[in-house]
């Protein structure tokens, strides 16, 4: 059906192929290596935005906070990320919750039975914010207990899976009170606190004060609001930069041949140097199909294949 060639044109046609087959290996190669680049660039850069969280300072006031706080949420019945929704009622209404919030638990019994005041209430759900994870984890909660204190905390990424997954928590706990940052500005927020009664938490947590608040620890409080929405505001932002980092990751892993291509095209390289080099040299006479056929098929599907990815890359 296909006809044969002699000895001095299977040589010649061996030759070609060898030298289109070296051609279209470099040719993967490249791309591959230009495409794992990319990606490599791409986590680096994610993994360096995500860990300055690490660079957040916070003043020593909210060590205060750390007890009350710790007792706080050993009483708190609800999910970490409705804490947001407490909070951004105070953008609403600055003057405190809505009367909705504060007829329902948990906050019913805050107020009448610790008789915490507004400015208390949100100095504990601040801090029960900014001082876990996806901060810093200065407060360390084991099984809803508190555990201990981290005074020098790191977040440590181990690779880009946990950055997913912490860039998603940035979301979920503190996207509503971005957003009222951004709408109504801080302070619309900072406005809310009333420093005219005195800040007694440890003493409605506990029966004694064993550290006591002086007018100086008064002063450093009335800072807290706006450190911490500017905390928010940074941890949001970095999160926001990592989505961009992640998105342009995602799209190279998306054009990354895969590994299943990869064998298909590893197998198809190996039957074209098969057929259109070994074969024609082994053999005095060998069909046509065999020689010529076989390999321009394969040369067809790795060129198409290889423009598809390449004008993937151009059109972004």
């Amino acid at each position: 059906m296909f006809d044969s060639t002699n000895d001095s044109l299977a040589i010649s046609i061996a030759g070609i192929h060898s030298t289109i087959i070296s051609i279209l290996i470099g040719l993967g190669i490249a791309f591959v290596l230009h495409i794992n680049t990319q990606i490599i660039e791409a986590e680096t850069d994610a993994l360096k935005i995500a860990e300055s969280v690490n660079e957040i300072q916070l003043s020593p006031a909210w060590f205060k906070l750390m007890s009350p706080t710790s007792k706080f949420l050993e009483n708190w019945e609800s999910q970490d990320d409705q804490i947001q929704y407490w909070l951004a009622d105070y953008w609403k209404v600055p003057t405190g919750l809505s009367k909705e919030n504060i007829d329902c638990p948990p906050f019913k019994v805050y107020f009448s039975d610790f008789s915490l005041n507004h400015t208390e209430i949100k100095l504990c759900l601040m801090s029960a914010l900014v001082l876990r994870y996806p901060f810093p984890e200065r407060m360390v909660m084991k099984n809803s207990r508190y555990f201990g204190l981290q005074p020098t905390p790191t977040v440590i990424f181990s690779n880009v899976k946990e950055i997913r997954k912490w860039k998603l928590l940035v979301d979920e706990k503190f996207h509503a009170i971005a957003a009222n940052i951004n709408w109504f500005g801080v302070e619309s927020f900072t406005q809310g606190f009333d420093w005219t009664n005195e800040i007694r938490l440890h003493d409605k947590f506990w029966k004694n004060d064993p550290e006591g608040y002086s007018r100086k620890i008064l002063q450093d409080f009335q800072k807290l609001p706006n450190e911490f929405c500017l905390a928010v505001t940074k941890i949001f932002n970095i999160a926001r930069a990592i989505d961009y980092k992640i998105s342009r990751l995602n799209y190279f892993e998306k054009v990354s041949p895969s590994k299943i291509m990869i064998i298909i095209i590893l197998l198809g390289a190996i039957l074209t140097f098969f057929c259109g080099v070994i074969v024609p040299i082994i053999c005095s006479s060998v069909s046509r199909f065999l020689v010529i056929w076989i390999p321009t098929l394969f040369y067809t599907f790795f060129l198409v294949y290889l423009s598809v990815k390449i004008f993937d890359l151009i059109e972004r």
